[in-house]
């Protein structure tokens, strides 16, 4: 059996090429697919992802700490610019 991975960044062709070796009869395991269902809303990985804190990363120091999250309307992170 061949094991391969494919990686790149955005828009290079991982769909394609993954696509193109599910036709060829490979056994293709997405792990966007995976983390989405793992993160799905109301499901353990949601509610251990929401506990996390972030810090601001222009403020390495960590004294402004905020809960990862959004506002309730869902535009920007809670305690951020939203820029």
């Amino acid at each position: 059996m061949v094991l391969v991975g494919l990686t790149g960044g955005i828009a290079c062709g991982k769909s394609t090429v993954a696509r193109y070796f599910a036709e060829q009869g490979a056994h293709v395991i997405d792990a966007d697919v995976l983390a989405r269902v793992a993160l799905a809303p109301g499901t353990p990985g949601a509610r251990a992802v929401a506990t996390l804190e972030v810090r601001n990363p222009e403020n390495p120091e960590g004294s402004d700490v905020s809960r990862y999250g959004r506002d309730r309307k869902g535009s920007r992170p809670r305690g951020g610019s939203g820029g």
